[in-house]
């Protein structure tokens, strides 16, 4: 019963073992205790020091300088619980102090802690693009329904079986606003509410960058290995669809 009460105490295995072995035999030695626990007696030394830190054994020096240990009495038992309690109370306190100062920014709808995902490879970028896009285009509509940005011509080529479902998808309401390689593969569909603006053939860009609602998406599809990020923070999102407005005129 006493070790079940002992590991109650938040007592690490073998520190329970020390104060079991001193509360059937006594005052005994820390070699003594080693033999009796077979704790090796590096270890048997450090746990007698955390311990006698806690005030639950004292130890006791003979006139030839041999230290031996006993269990302290039951007021050592008490005190020490009292100093776990007060301990708790510090941690209480500080938690509700934390939670107040961060209320105001948890609380703003724009300020928030960005949350940043990594894909490496063409499977991985298609899961994030078919698993990802209910969420954007949800956020694209909590916005001004549309998806800004400029993509380079290879992620058609690469990924066109998933923009093939976005452009039958797309509802009426929901514009798409992009700058991107003139090619062939931008040019032959005529998508409504989708407009492109062209860069020259001398300032072609070369990874793909959309921003949809609050998320930002970054593709990287014109060597191997593609990658992607996608972050989804608000204020990056919205810095960015600003320009992006700026750069429509709108």
């Amino acid at each position: 019963m006493l070790d079940l009460y002992l590991r109650d105490l938040g007592l690490e295995e073998r520190e329970t073992a020390l104060l079991l072995a001193l509360a059937q035999q006594g005052e005994l030695s820390a070699a003594e205790l080693h033999e009796k626990t077979a704790i090796p007696r590096s270890s048997v030394y450090l746990l007698l020091k955390q311990l006698t830190e806690k005030g639950m054994i004292m130890e006791h020096t003979d006139e030839l300088g041999t230290s031996s240990y006993l269990l302290s009495g039951p007021s050592a038992f008490s005190a020490f619980i009292e100093k776990e309690r007060e301990r708790f109370q510090k941690k209480e306190s500080a938690g509700k102090n934390i939670a107040e100062l961060l209320a105001p920014s948890a609380s703003d709808q724009v300020a928030g802690v960005p949350r940043i995902r990594f894909f490496a490879g063409k499977r991985d970028i298609e899961r994030m693009l078919w698993d990802g896009f209910p969420l954007w285009r949800e956020s694209i509509r909590r916005f001004d329904t549309t998806w800004w940005g400029f993509q380079d011509h290879h992620l058609v080529t690469h990924y066109r079986r998933w923009l093939e479902m976005i452009w039958k998808s797309t509802p009426e309401d929901e514009r798409v606003r992009l700058f991107s390689n003139e090619t062939a593969e931008e040019r032959e569909r005529d998508i409504p509410g989708r407009r492109l603006k062209f860069f020259s053939a001398d300032s072609e860009v070369t990874s793909t960058i959309w921003v949809m609602g609050d998320y930002v998406i970054m593709i990287y599809s014109r060597g191997k290995p593609n990658y992607a990020f996608q972050f989804h923070d608000a204020i990056f999102a919205a810095n960015l669809r600003q320009v992006f407005k700026a750069m429509w005129g709108e």
